[in-house]
């Protein structure tokens, strides 16, 4: 399978490409959140305004939710939690309806470095999960603070569509490729999306932000990669397949009083339309923090973590 950044968000999309992208994906995805969300979203992927018009919550303690599947079929979602490391079933509107998914596999994980990612393909019939880095056992978080290993090793559980266990394989990620430890620092695999083959996309990311008045304040790399499960057995480590790096960072200047660069940490992903037989959209999704802002000392606007919304073309391609 070939992949494609869309360069400069949406020049190297063709204009049909386009033209079904804006009458098909965005405006359903638009719609199907406007009585949430009004959302403003450009051709290039942006997010240029979002208001919120309410809030719908489980009425339970934050758990810090990160990944997120829904069924289509059920028309219920699935959502983990990176704190309890528990993935629940919830109705539309935001309740539990008491069903879980058995992650007893998981629970050597490491504070902060528990379930990140959290995938359902409706053709495949197939759930997917994981960390995002080292369990206690495996080698726990790899880190520049001094680990002997530079790569986390993961264990990727997939459930059938019941909610029954399937089987798990093991990933490794890439080595991390900074050797000084920021402020605030993560590294493994932040998420997964599967495809209808079988197949699995994985994104992993190494993102730091150090709290300084010059020199580097943060930096995001990123690797997109393609693995198939079908053809290994259960137990096996699964080998990948490099589809695309992204990265940004930034820098703050005392002497000029300026921050510049970007700072997009995508830490999402979902499958889009089709554009032709062999042709799909993927979407990422950046982490905006909260629209959290940092500005240290400097007297300059305060620089806020973008709401990205990235479209990248996949082309499949025959063996």
């Amino acid at each position: 399978m070939g992949i494609e950044r869309a360069k400069e968000e949406a020049e190297r999309i063709s204009r049909e490409a386009l033209d079904i992208l804006d009458s098909f994906d965005i405006v359903q995805i638009v719609n199907q959140l406007k009585d949430t969300f009004d959302i403003d979203i450009t051709r290039e992927g942006k997010i240029s305004n979002v208001v919120k018009n309410e809030f719908i919550g489980s009425g339970l303690p934050n758990r810090d939710l990160e990944g997120i599947a829904y069924n289509p079929s059920s028309k219920k979602m699935w959502i983990a939690g990176e704190q309890d490391n528990v993935i629940s079933e919830h109705r539309l509107s935001g309740e539990r309806t008491g069903r879980v998914l058995d992650t007893s596999m998981f629970e050597k994980a490491c504070e902060n470095a528990g379930l990140e990612s959290l995938a359902y393909n409706d053709i495949a019939k197939q759930y997917w999960t994981t960390t995002e880095a080292g369990m206690r056992g495996d080698g726990a978080m790899a880190t520049p603070l001094g680990t002997k290993r530079k790569y986390n090793k993961l264990r990727f559980q997939s459930y059938k569509a019941d909610g029954t266990i399937s089987q798990q394989f093991f990933y490794e990620t890439d080595d991390y490729q900074k050797n000084e430890y920021g402020d605030q620092y993560s590294f493994g695999v932040s998420a997964l999306c599967a495809l209808d083959d079988g197949r699995l996309l994985v994104l992993e990311r190494e993102c730091q932000l150090s709290f300084v008045e010059n020199g580097e304040i943060g930096f995001c790399y990123e690797k997109l990669f393609l693995v198939d499960p079908t053809v290994y057995k259960d137990g096996d480590k699964l080998s990948k397949e490099l589809l695309l790096e992204l990265s940004t960072s930034l820098s703050a200047s005392k002497k000029t009083n300026s921050i510049k660069g970007e700072f997009t940490n995508y830490e999402g992903m979902c499958l889009g339309p089709y554009l032709s037989e062999d042709t799909r959209m993927l979407f990422l999704v950046s982490d905006s923090r909260a629209n959290q802002s940092i500005a240290y000392s400097l007297d300059s606007k305060p620089y806020s973590f973008p709401d990205v919304f990235l479209p990248i073309v996949m082309k499949f391609e025959d063996e």
